[in-house]
């Protein structure tokens, strides 16, 4: 195939002509096939109408290097997925670690070393404490040896802020220990008083002298910082500490020491001064930390931690002093391990942390380091006791491995183990105004009044049986012993009122003279209403009585009035009181709110909410809605501009026509009818400007299935023989056709002349039963109303029944189209399709806007429709036996054309008409092609290995449908809910995100809505009747629909469940499509099916384009027979010789 560069470019490209004439062919279609292909999958690219060129050869377009990018973005992407789950595995190894450390008995006890711990170890020892900021680098170098002495230092250096060193001594004369600065301050040295010269004493007596707990209570003073006494550390960002030890000591060296120890000591007992704490050096806190004090000693000694008999003796100042070697072997050992940690040696639910504040627990605000360092080993603080501990990471090995340095960061190796959370415990926060959040560890085994008493003892609250949690977004429910299995991890909940106090004090506000007291407490009791258990509360306290003497008193209007009517709505919704319990005087009261003109419109969308839950609950209130409020006023309601009043107005008027009788429900069909609702409807609701609501669509709905279903009684009625009325109007039939031509002569006919006559008329209506053509109409349905129908056209249309009729007649008897056989077999289509004599789904939407712009629709609908089958049957030259094929065609028909719900019948009609026969047997004949050539062999495997691939494509179509979302709506069993919510999957399809939404809302963020569901609970998937949320309801025809849209999951451990019910049939495919994926099933819709088919036909089409005409053998070609001699092969071996 010829190519040429064109001008300016590298890139070779292809002339289409050229290309034409080089393989001589005629036809260019071929050529142009095959490059719409090559293009479609992005190989070729067009650079005029006649002229291609390759992608993969431009500059910065190879296809190579892309695919090698390719390569590279999906190991990137693959790495960044294993660290998020190296960080999500670090996460929850942290929290169980730090559950180790705060919860268990053992490890608690020796979670933190005390004052007491440090001087029960060091008995004999100058003790100095260094308190550093978060993140300071500790530093051990090599020991270094000089004239036989071996030096130990310690380098601390911090870049946040100073490090403190502090003298920890015990006085000879007191208990407590003394804590000190080092060096101390110059006004506390200067300030000292003279104290008596006392004979020296030995550094051992002076410590045990010190150990013997004092009978008084201890009292420990603030440590000072150093910073406010060393200018230097003030002015640099960067501080450093250096401690260094002899190994060995003069006694006069150490003489000097315990004696500056000593006199600290006793300065610090007799005047002691508030110290900085190192809260201070943080500068991104503003609370005071509780950590930056020393604790005292405990007068207990059995909180005093026991050294083994090997350490105290290695530790005894009587002994032998410790060489260098082993000195340096105990510091390089594990041997101090208890003193250099925050919990017991790792095991098997143990872990290791680190104290740099970027790994920091989401329980902690921040992280101070405390370090205290002794002769001949060092001991590390994190917090005093009670105080959740940081991530501490310890290094194990010795002191040469580690390099003689301690790193407090993120650096280095991370050892654990993996502990599945508690299914009983979840972690939540808990607010409360004023005081600062709590995050603590719910232990669902645990009473609820146990756990608020844990709260209010944190907060220093006292009764806590006044309290109650609640949930912050939302609804804001109490949180009772029958809910609580519904917190989960992460909620955010509220200490507030307990129900019952809350209750009691709304109570007493809206019985206030202060109309602004009684206003607020009007709206918050609206509010809380929703809540199951303070709706008991305030029932129980008679305040439903207080409410009706509010609205019967008829002094209060606007919002006091509004809020009155919602808060009633709201318990009401409850059932726990009955609706045939509400007094004559306030029912009158609603009523008029109703019918009077000038009134604020939330009180009479309140109102009409009211009246329309009265009247399914009693016969008695349905009559006194139904005479207090009239038709006239409904369709008032319904003319006005507010869509919230339309709705309301509309929801009442439909639940009117549910709970009547059916000479009600007709008698007021009939009324709505000359008042031309249908019109009004179809103009300035269907038609309007403002886009239409589900809920409206819904109603609409209904009003259109009460008006066909009226139709019910006449199909499901057979002809009655015997019956002068129905006898009169067969023959009215015959007459309307017939008259004109033999109402002359027969008069002069016998009797059974004319009965003869009257027959073949019979026969040529396309009667099957001529003689007694009743028996035609025996069967229901469609029964009488057939003959309605029949009576219908030939009446209204009289001249099309005529041309019908007589154009049949003169037909050959084969060739003639039956009137009255065509006309009761259409009826019963129409009968179907449109849903005749089925209850009112509780969820559909689907309506008809040409049945609201048309007086006697389905008579129309019926005109129009028989008019088709007379023209179906000449398009097909029909005869008697293709009858029902005829009829099949022509419901194909109508269902293609009322699937785009013409608004009008005129459109309908013209719509209907342009598909003709040879339209029909188009889509057919494409639908059998498609079918047809998919059936060969090895089309078939190829339809097998590119399965895989689409069902992939359909799974993750299917999981981006979820994260999309999708409105649902809450169906009670008492009446149908106007009330939303939304549910999608996140985008790292983790979690199910859920929520109430308000109406109009069509794709809420993901952040407005307040529940979730981790993917992981997920445990099962229900449809249909094993849902719990329609095992409940009756097993009635009026339920189907809410069975088939219905499915439930199925989530944590203790099988709670999450219920739907799916607008369409489409979303229900969709969601229990997506939620298979999930669990790891397969898919198992009806519509996986038909977009697994529309994919292979299309991926096929693409595969076998080259193959058009070309017929594909069913099996394999033949292997020929083997050749008779191989001559024809060439041996090597005799080449080489």
């Amino acid at each position: 195939m010829e190519h040429k560069k064109e001008s300016g470019t590298d890139c070779p490209s292809l002339i289409f002509p050229q290309a034409a004439d080089t393989l001589a062919v005629r036809q260019k279609r071929r050529i142009y096939d095959i490059t719409n292909v090559l293009e479609g999958i992005g190989l070729i690219e067009k650079k005029s109408k006649n002229s291609i060129q390759w992608k993969g050869v431009g500059p910065g377009c190879n296809t190579r290097e892309i695919a090698h990018k390719l390569i590279e973005l999906k190991a990137e992407i693959e790495e960044l997925e294993q660290r998020e789950q190296e960080l999500e595995q670090q996460k929850m190894w942290v929290q169980q670690s730090i559950k180790n450390v705060t919860e268990d008995v053992q490890n608690n006890r020796l979670a933190y070393v005390t004052h007491e711990d440090i001087c029960k170890c060091f008995t004999g020892d100058t003790l100095l404490a260094i308190r550093a900021p978060s993140g300071t680098r500790l530093e051990v170098p090599i020991p270094e040896g000089l004239n036989g002495q071996t030096k130990y230092q310690i380098h601390l250096k911090s870049t946040s802020g100073p490090i403190d060193v502090l003298l920890v001594n015990k006085d000879a004369w007191s208990s407590p220990p003394v804590v000190l600065p080092v060096p101390p301050p110059e006004d506390l040295i200067q300030c000292q008083p003279a104290v008596p010269s006392k004979p020296p004493v030995p550094p051992l007596a002076h410590f045990q002298e010190a150990s013997v707990p004092s009978s008084t209570q201890p009292s420990t003073p603030t440590p000072t910082s150093t910073q406010d006494h060393s200018p230097a550390t003030q002015k640099t960002t960067s501080t450093e500490c250096s401690i260094s030890v002899s190994e060995s000591k003069s006694s006069s060296d150490f003489d000097q020491l315990s004696s500056v120890s000593a006199s600290a000591t006793r300065t610090a007992a007799l005047d002691t001064q508030p110290l900085q704490s190192s809260a201070s050096l943080d500068s991104s806190s503003i609370l005071p930390n509780p950590s930056t004090s020393f604790e005292p000693i405990k007068p207990d000694p059995t909180e005093i931690l026991e050294l083994p008999k090997e350490l105290s003796e290695m530790f005894d100042p009587t002994r032998e002093c410790m060489n260098s070697e082993l000195l340096e072997e105990l510091m390089s050992s594990e041997v101090f391990a208890p003193l250099l940690r925050l919990s017991p040696p790792p095991g098997d639910h143990d872990y290791i942390y680190n104290l740099d504040e970027s790994e920091a627990s989401p329980w902690t605000d921040r992280r101070e380091i405390y370090a205290a360092a002794a002769c001949p080993c060092a001991h590390l603080r994190c917090a005093p006791r009670g105080r959740a501990p940081g991530h501490l990471r310890r290094r194990r090995g010795t002191q040469r491995e580690r390099g003689r340095e301690l790193l407090w960061s993120q650096s280095g190796s991370r050892r654990s183990r993996t502990m599945p959370p508690p299914k009983d415990v979840v972690k939540i926060a808990i607010q409360m105004m004023g005081a600062i959040p709590q995050l603590i560890d719910l232990n669902q085994t645990k009473p609820l009044s146990y756990v608020l008493k844990e709260v209010c003892d944190t907060w220093n609250l006292n009764n806590p049986e006044h309290y109650a949690l609640q949930y912050v977004d939302g609804q804001q429910t109490y949180i009772t012993e029958s809910n609580r299995g519904e917190i989960k991890n992460g909620s955010i909940l509220r200490l507030t009122t307990s129900p019952d106090q809350e209750a009691e004090r709304l109570y007493s506000g809206i019985q206030s003279n202060n109309l602004d007291v009684k206003s607020d407490s009007l709206k918050k009791l609206a509010n809380l209403s929703q809540d199951v258990t303070f709706a008991q509360e305030f029932i129980n306290r008679n305040g439903l009585k207080q409410l009706f003497h509010i609205v019967e008193e008829g002094n209060n209007t606007g919002e006091i009035l509004a809020y009155t009517l919602k808060a009633f709505m709201e318990l009401m919704e409850h059932d726990f009181v009955s609706w045939e319990t509400l007094s004559p005087a306030f029912i009158k009261k609603i009523v008029s709110y109703v019918n009077m003109n000038a009134m604020d419109a939330s009180v009479q969308q309140l109102s009409l909410s009211i009246l329309e839950n009265m009247v399914p609950s009693s016969r008695l209130l349905f009559d006194v809605v139904k005479k207090e409020v009239t038709l006239d006023r409904l369709l008032t309601h319904l003319q006005v501009t507010n869509q919230q009043l339309q709705l309301k107005a509309m929801a009442l008027l439909i639940a009117m026509l549910l709970n009547a009788n059916d000479a009600e429900r007709r008698d007021m069909m009939d009324h709505l009818g000359e008042r031309n609702i249908r019109q009004f409807i179809h103009k300035n609701i269907i038609h309007s400007s403002e886009p239409m609501g589900d809920e409206m669509a819904h109603y609409l709905y209904v009003l259109q299935s009460v008006s066909l279903n009226l139709l019910e009684r006449r199909m499901r009625t057979p002809m009655d023989p015997y019956s002068q009325e129905q006898r009169e109007l067969l023959q009215s039939l015959r007459q309307a056709a017939f008259e004109s031509e033999n109402e002359a002569s027969a008069s002069s006919f016998s009797t059974e002349r004319r009965r003869s006559l009257c027959a073949k008329e019979f026969r040529k209506l396309g009667f099957m039963n001529n003689s007694n053509p009743a028996q035609d109409l025996y069967r229901a349905p469609p029964g009488l109303l057939a003959l309605d129908n029949m009576i219908y056209f030939s009446r209204n249309s009289p001249s099309a029944y005529s041309r019908f009729v007589l154009e049949n007649s003169s037909r050959e008897d084969k060739h003639e189209c039956p009137f009255a056989r065509s006309s009761i077999q259409l009826t019963l289509i129409l009968c179907e399709i449109l849903h005749v004599g089925e209850p009112c789904s509780e969820t559909a939407q689907a309506f008809y806007p040409m049945f609201f712009g048309q007086y006697h629709f389905f008579e129309e609908l019926f005109c129009v429709c028989i008019q088709l089958v007379n023209k179906t049957w000449k398009e097909m030259r029909a005869t008697q036996e293709d009858f029902d094929k005829v009829l099949q065609v022509v419901r194909e028909q109508i269902t293609r054309t009322l699937s785009i719900k013409p608004t009008s019948l005129e459109l309908f009609k013209t719509k209907v008409n342009g598909l003709n026969y040879s339209e029909i047997l188009k889509l057919r004949q494409t639908e059998r092609m498609h079918q047809e050539e998919t059936l060969a062999v090895p089309v078939l495997e190829l339809r097998e290995k590119l399965k895989p691939e689409l069902l992939e494509l359909i799974r993750q179509q299917r999981l981006l449908h979820l994260c999309e979302g999708t409105l649902f709506r809450k169906i009670s069993s008492r009446r149908r809910q106007d009330k939303l919510w939304y549910c999608r999957l996140s985008p790292n399809h983790k979690v199910l995100h859920y929520g109430d939404v308000e109406e109009g809302v069509q794709c809420p963020p993901i952040e407005s809505l307040q529940e979730k569901m981790p993917v992981v609970d997920m445990k099962a998937l229900l449809i249909g009747k094993e849902c719990p949320h329609v095992k409940e309801k009756s097993s009635g025809k009026q339920n189907k629909d809410v069975l088939d849209l219905a499915f439930s999951i199925v989530y944590d451990v203790e099988e709670y469940y999450l219920n739907f019910v799916a607008p369409t049939r489409y979303e229900f495919c969709l969601w229990t499509d997506g939620i298979n994926v999930l669990l790891g099933k397969e898919m198992a819709s009806e519509r996986t099916q038909s977009d697994l088919d529309i994919l292979l036909s299309m991926e096929l089409k693409l595969r076998l384009l080259d193959l058009e005409n070309i017929p594909i053998p069913d099996d394999a070609p033949p292997v020929p027979k083997p050749p008779s001699n191989l001559n024809f092969c060439y041996n090597f071996s005799h080449a080489e010789q």
